[in-house]
């Protein structure tokens, strides 16, 4: 009975607040700290292994007899059983893994009962955390909880793991691009990007035969892993292959980094750091940006044996063929954005200019990207898409109108409609600035439909622009010339100032001016990820960002005047002018002559 007397008095790693009342007839048990999110979620089925009588002042059963789930009930338990009981979390892996349990449990505690049941008897309780039931993402299931039971308030014995991912440092020469929280930066594409991950073992990892512990992380398409992981553990270098293993390109992910022995660690910080480079690739614009993002695969089940699930051939990771329980933590995303200039070159009529040549320097150019090929998608859902095809095969931005419909004007309007009657039934009449019972109405204008020339107003488009890195003898330069359409995408530029400079003119037109444009950015607002760009020309001219997020510039070129030249056409105007000139003053004075002989 010694045994069974420690066993009793084990607080098992949990905190309790004992309430003691031997005059009482039932007994409260309550779980505390599962009452917030994600942890509400879960439910805890609470079985009655053994009854007896409890003394006062004291964790000490007597007349111990087995409960309504474990043995045959009210029956008396053997001395022997209850001395080779020396370990209280190793009982209840038995009972409950052998399947030890009968009958259903005395209670359960959720969020449905505000975690509290009422038990008529004191005693031996085993409280399991129902695994059955789906728990939130970056939660844990508890470790089973064996109590001696009158009023009791209890903790479970869970801990899930955290992982944070924050861009730290970038290549771009404007202060201040990295958010505080470093989710958001923005660079120019060829610029190194450096992501630092922080995330912490469990102190509760020590419950588990062997943790894991996976950091997951997945770069998109216009991030190139420069293959540069760096790990620590509490603030001390990891050795790949001894603390940690590097898998590249498995499973889905760039990377993943698997902690050997984490166990060891437990309650101890681990960061992983890396740098990518943005890429020609890159997302151009304000839609998404280029996203990265990490997640943690982990050890959730205390309860479970994770021992001897490893895969021989890769350390630190599940044998995939097994059912191996793990959790998932929610992802954590940052994302870099990168925009670009398109200039479009038209004559003073403005048709479409060909044979320019331009560069381009400033704060950020790193590498230049120039558009080769351009074509609209169908998106699938999910997936945004801002054009809509026209049926004569041409494509918008302007979402079609199906029913036409009256929306306030711009303040001041003269022109538009009132409504005369109510909201339910309105009465639209065209707005007279002269009647005083206009004068005190909301203005409105007239939106007409037009989904008949739309090929179809459900169907959305993306715009899927090639670019390629622009190079001259294998070295990049800011150097490009106008296309067959008129047009020369400078992209892949982050935050800065620019110059334009026109290096080469087409035939019989003038060399324009330098430009120089200041791009703006500004991080999404809290619940978006659309950032914000905005630009400044020095130039006269509409500076517009388009639906891709890239600004458009257009450029007029003026031809040249055409002047005479000597030895030209222009010599022989003066000569006859000249001849003519001689000639008349031949003429007049013959004429004054004759006429001062006939005086």
């Amino acid at each position: 009975m010694r045994n069974m007397k420690k066993l009793f008095a084990m607080v098992l790693a949990i905190v309790m607040v004992m309430s003691l009342a031997t005059t009482a007839f039932a007994y409260d048990i309550t779980l505390e700290g599962t009452v917030t999110a994600p942890t509400d979620k879960h439910s805890y089925s609470v079985y009655q292994i053994f009854v007896g009588e409890l003394a006062e002042d004291s964790q000490t059963l007597s007349n111990i007899k087995y409960g309504a789930n474990y043995g045959t009930k009210d029956a008396e338990v053997p001395a022997s059983e209850l001395e080779a009981i020396t370990d209280a979390d190793t009982f209840a892996r038995d009972i409950v893994s052998s399947k030890k349990l009968v009958g259903d449990p005395v209670g359960t505690l959720d969020s449905s009962n505000n975690w509290t049941i009422t038990v008529n008897d004191p005693g031996y309780y085993l409280i399991v955390d129902d695994t059955s039931k789906e728990i939130a993402d970056g939660d844990a299931y508890s470790a089973y909880i064996v109590q001696v039971v009158e009023d009791v308030k209890m903790n479970p014995k869970s801990e899930a793991p955290t992982l944070d991912k924050k861009i730290t440092a970038d290549d771009n020469k404007i202060s201040g691009d990295i958010t505080e929280d470093g989710k958001f930066d923005n660079v120019s594409v060829g610029s190194t990007v450096t992501y630092t991950l922080t995330g912490t073992i469990p102190a509760r990892a020590t419950d588990y035969d062997y943790y894991y512990y996976i950091i997951n992380d997945t770069l998109s398409t216009g991030l190139t892993f420069n293959n540069d992981v760096k790990v620590t553990i509490d603030g001390k270098n990891a050795v790949k292959g001894t603390d940690y293993q590097l898998y590249v390109n498995e499973d889905g992910y760039t990377f993943q980094v698997a902690l050997l022995g984490a166990k060891a660690h437990a309650g101890k910080s681990v960061v992983v750091t890396y740098t990518a480079t943005l890429n020609e690739n890159a997302v151009i614009g304000e839609i998404d940006g280029n996203p990265n993002t990490a997640d943690l695969d982990y050890s959730n089940n205390p309860n479970e044996t994770y021992d001897g699930t490893q895969d021989e051939d890769k350390p630190g990771k599940p044998d995939s063929e097994k059912n191996v329980p793990l959790g998932d933590t929610p992802d954590s995303t940052t994302r870099t954005y990168t925009t670009g200039i398109k200039l479009i070159k038209v004559d003073e009529n403005g048709n479409s200019l060909t044979g320019a040549e331009f560069t381009i320097t400033g704060d950020n150019v790193v590498t230049v990207l120039v558009v080769e090929s351009e074509a609209y998608e169908a998106v699938a859902e999910g997936e945004t898409g801002v054009y809509w095809k026209l049926k004569d095969g041409t494509y918008t931005a302007e979402a079609p109108v199906v029913e036409a419909y009256y929306k306030e004007a711009a303040e001041g309007a003269t022109a538009g409609w009132v409504n005369e009657g109510t909201d339910d039934e309105p009465n639209w009449v065209e707005y007279n600035a002269e009647s005083e019972d206009h004068a005190q109405k909301t203005v409105y204008i007239k939106v007409e439909a037009n989904s008949e020339l739309y090929d179809s107003i459900t169907t959305k488009y993306k715009k899927v622009i090639v670019y390629r890195t622009q190079t001259e003898e294998g070295e990049v330069n800011g150097k490009a010339y106008v296309d067959k359409d008129g047009y020369l995408t400078f992209a892949g530029l982050g935050e800065g100032t620019y110059t334009i400079k026109e290096t080469k003119t087409p035939d019989g037109y003038n060399t324009i001016k330098d430009i120089t444009i200041e791009i703006k950015w500004e991080a999404p607002v809290e619940g978006s990820d659309d950032c914000s760009w905005s630009a400044t020309a020095s130039t006269a001219g509409d500076l517009t960002l388009n639906p891709e997020g890239v600004f458009e510039l257009t450029i007029v070129n003026e031809s040249g005047s055409v002047l005479p030249e000597t030895g030209g056409m222009g010599t022989v105007i003066f000569y006859a002018l000249g001849a003519v000139l001689v000639l008349a003053a031949v003429v007049l004075l013959v004429t004054k002559k004759r006429m001062s002989v006939a005086e």
